[in-house]
């Protein structure tokens, strides 16, 4: 995340950034993860230190019918980080969407 923010110039100011941290501390749907019912592909990254994978983990068990995957080798910005390996399971996911459930 710090190598894609000082590698060109930075995306958003230090305010909107702060604001977007102050925004997602205040939010909390925890209690309605358990009402989605389409499957659900939750992928993180393994390095990741502003949203650890332990959240996503959280995340994918109280949604009926989630799938995690982890990336390794990667942060924050995992669909960045890891473009291929993104875009390959989320790709497979819908390709198995539209065939029915399968695995990944």
């Amino acid at each position: 995340m710090v190598s894609f923010f000082t590698r060109d110039e930075p995306p958003l100011t230090p305010d909107v950034f702060a604001r977007q941290c102050e925004a997602c501390l205040a939010h909390d749907s925890a209690d309605r993860l358990r009402w989605l019912r389409p499957r659900t592909l939750v992928v993180c990254g393994r390095h990741d230190q502003l949203a650890p994978p332990k959240f996503s983990r959280e995340l994918a068990d109280e949604i009926p019918d989630a799938h995690l995957v982890t990336i390794q080798g990667s942060g924050h910005v995992v669909m960045v980080e890891a473009v291929e390996r993104f875009n390959r399971l989320v790709l497979q996911f819908l390709d198995d969407e539209r065939q029915g459930p399968g695995t990944l």
